[in-house]
């Protein structure tokens, strides 16, 4: 995947996570490009926030998360089409 199909994936991985925070994509990329979650996390309940929290922080939960077919069909790590 070229890196214009790459930031495509991205962007709509972005606007579908703001949309389910209630903010817009801009800001969610914005929240992952500098490192600063935590105001996205605060639109989460705590129980929620902590979940993520957990995942993030946890390498071997990360990769599982990141090697699921949804995640790399968002990716576009998934090359059936």
């Amino acid at each position: 995947m070229n890196n214009s199909g790459r930031k495509n994936n991205i962007d709509k991985l972005a606007n579908r996570a703001g949309t389910a925070l209630g903010t817009s994509g801009e800001q969610v990329r914005a929240a992952a490009e500098t490192g600063d979650i935590e105001r996205l996390l605060s639109k989460l309940t705590p129980s929620q926030a902590q979940k993520v929290k957990n995942v993030l922080s946890n390498e071997a939960a990360l990769k599982q998360l990141l090697s699921s077919p949804q995640a790399k069909a968002i990716l576009g790590g998934d090359d059936k089409k």
